[in-house]
């Protein structure tokens, strides 16, 4: 095993052309895998919402149900795909489409972060694997949005690599801007905004006071938007149940697929927030005081690194929070 990596890494012209028609043709299989008769199955469950959603856009400019409330998560795909509506496509090839080209971008970050971590080999066989992996294939075609966020995460990455450790200024705005983006696509845009501030801990001077005031506004504006979408007309316990429950079963009934009997309570979700937060807060202190060798001058740097990935948990766990406690929210129609 030992020979085969020397020899791979010695290679040879014809074992480099080999490899790249291999990944080229990865990438044309994955392609052809992530868009075949993409709108050929019906909805599932949680595409029910999207495609709902953006019907109610097309009828009234905004996402909003026929009984009161808003549909706000993934805002900007479901604005994306209503022109795909207007010019004829299914419903249910509409919500999957930019899932589906979000895919194809993430194999491009993929490439661009493997080739500066390990060089053109490393990066071909990064994309082979990325191209026919049935995970991404998966999410590809799931009308959602996990695999544009995933998408945004990869090149936030990778710009943010250019910026603190290319030392290239105008990067920083890249990533920036992405996050930015993320806010209207997922929940976990409280992540990438907490990032945006990692440059106040990085080796050497990596920000500016503008930078500051564009990250403060970021953290600002996700804060707004998390908290306004979390505002629904108010309902008893009982009442509340009640209406999950309707709403739950009238879902079943058009989509003919059983759906689970109840959420997630909102405190079991604060539990995993708290214990991954409380682990990572102590892996930091631990290194710190240790001193162990993490392969960098500063200990203090790895534990601030630490810390504002646990923030990251945190902020979060609280957007998540907002949505009281279910994984998406179901219309509240009047009493």
């Amino acid at each position: 095993m030992r020979a085969f990596g020397k020899l791979f890494e010695r290679g040879s012209l014809k074992q480099d052309t080999y490899l790249s028609l291999l990944t080229a043709t990865a990438v044309i299989a994955g392609v052809f895998f992530r868009f075949w008769d993409l709108g050929g199955a019906p909805l599932a469950v949680d595409e029910y919402f999207l495609g709902t959603s953006t019907l109610n856009i097309a009828a009234r400019g905004l996402p909003e149900y026929d009984c009161g409330g808003y549909y706000t998560r993934g805002l900007l795909l479901q604005y994306l795909a209503l022109p795909l509506l207007k010019f004829g496509a299914s419903l249910e090839f509409a919500v999957r489409f930019w899932p589906a080209v979000a895919s194809i971008l993430s194999i491009f970050a993929v490439w661009r972060i493997a080739e500066m971590a390990g060089g053109r080999r490393t990066a071909l066989v990064a994309v082979f694997l990325t191209s026919l992996s049935l995970w991404e294939v998966e999410f590809a075609r799931f009308g959602r949005m996990y695999a544009p966020f995933q998408a945004a995460f990869l090149w936030y990455i990778y710009f943010q690599i250019q910026h603190l450790v290319k030392a290239r200024d105008p990067a920083r705005w890249w990533y920036l801007c992405i996050s930015a983006v993320t806010i209207l696509i997922y929940e976990g845009a409280a992540l990438l905004i907490v990032f945006n501030f990692l440059a106040l801990i990085w080796p050497g001077r990596r920000w500016t006071i503008t930078h500051l005031v564009v990250a403060f506004g970021l953290l600002a504006a996700a804060f707004a938007y998390f908290t306004e979408r979390s505002k629904y007309p108010e309902l008893t316990g009982d009442e509340l149940s009640s209406s999950i429950v309707q709403a739950k079963e009238a879902l079943s009934e058009a989509i003919s697929v059983p759906m689970p009997a109840g959420f997630p309570e909102l405190p079991e979700t604060l539990l995993l927030v708290a214990v991954a937060g409380t682990c990572l807060f102590a892996l930091g202190i631990w290194r710190y005081y240790k001193k162990l060798n993490v392969n960098h001058p500063s200990a203090i740097f790895w534990f601030s690194t630490l810390l504002c990935f646990c923030t990251g948990f945190v902020a979060f766990g609280i957007a998540w929070s907002l949505q009281d406690g279910s994984s998406d929210s179901l219309p509240r129609c009047e009493r």
